[in-house]
């Protein structure tokens, strides 16, 4: 049990205590029903020891909210990316989607567009610069090959990053037998290699959990865990948004044919893609209201 009695707690303290957005912890507060059992039973956990209490002011503004009121000021106030903010989008193939390589600002038909097409809506105001730069096929290794020209040159604030499917997937595929395959100790080394050489510089960063949208038990679903639990390591370490994608995928598929997410269980489909932009959007205190 923690002893946090000797000082009062905000909304954020809550949110850096637990790892996830202030939305996250508003929505558990107000007892909103799109929290995982986890991360609620956590929140609720924190807010017990910590003794935290909704300031008021900013109950009146989720109450002026529903009455119509305030929309504007709550886009700005909540949105963690400030405006005119350059956000680097780094990952594999699902983060790709299809993107003209030789368009620096082509952004694919994927999450990545999503995401960007959803802060243009919303924040028309934030003039927010979306990049996509993911690659195909890239494992860690590939991405920290073009690590300098895909982020650091473009001196981002922001940074996201989806990379593992493949570094897992080489050990099932059969199309690798013989090969140096990326083992869970160099996916780790080298992504927090990668971490502490752009960290300094970024305003935040956002690490997404590899997936395999396949219920427990099966052998490359097995593994992808544990990759996962390394991001989730770094991303403490590094102060980093963490997005655990597989769980977004865990949840969608109890509700949702496979086929209707990802035709192979990896490369989505639109609606696997829509899934994936809700949970970053959601990473950063996005909300659906128009400035």
């Amino acid at each position: 049990m923690l002893n946090f009695r000797d000082r009062r707690f905000a909304i954020k303290d809550i949110a850096r205590l637990c790892n996830v957005s202030t939305q996250t912890v508003s929505r558990v507060v107000n007892k909103r029903y799109d929290v995982s059992p986890e991360t609620r039973k956590l929140i609720e956990q924190v807010i017990a020891e910590t003794g935290y209490k909704p300031s008021p002011f900013a109950r009146s503004l989720v109450n002026q909210r529903k009455n119509g009121m305030s929309k504007g000021m709550e886009n700005i106030v909540s949105l963690k990316i400030m405006p005119k903010s350059t956000w680097v989008i780094a990952g594999d193939s699902i983060t790709a989607c299809q993107r003209d390589v030789c368009n620096p600002d082509n952004l694919g038909n994927g999450y990545v567009s999503f995401v960007d097409g959803l802060l243009t809506a919303c924040y028309p105001g934030h003039h927010i610069r979306v990049l996509n730069r993911g690659v195909p096929g890239d494992t860690v290794r590939e991405m920290k090959a073009r690590w300098q020209t895909d982020v650091l040159d473009l001196k981002p604030d922001w940074l996201s990053i989806c990379i593992g499917i493949n570094d897992v997937w080489q050990h099932f595929d059969g199309k690798h037998e013989g090969q140096s395959l990326v083992t869970l100790n160099e996916y780790e080394q080298t992504l927090e290699e990668l971490l502490a050489n752009v960290r300094p510089m970024l305003k935040g960063l956002i690490l997404m959990t590899p997936y395999f949208i396949q219920l427990h038990g099966e052998p490359m679903r097995m593994m992808m865990d544990e990759y996962g639990i390394a991001v989730q390591r770094l991303a403490q370490k590094y102060r980093a948004i963490f997005v655990d994608t597989q769980a977004v995928f865990d949840r969608a598929v109890a509700f949702t044919p496979v086929e209707t997410l990802a035709w192979d269980r990896a490369h989505l489909n639109i609606p696997g893609h829509m899934i994936l932009a809700r949970a970053v959007l959601q990473s950063i205190d996005f909300t659906w209201s128009i400035e």
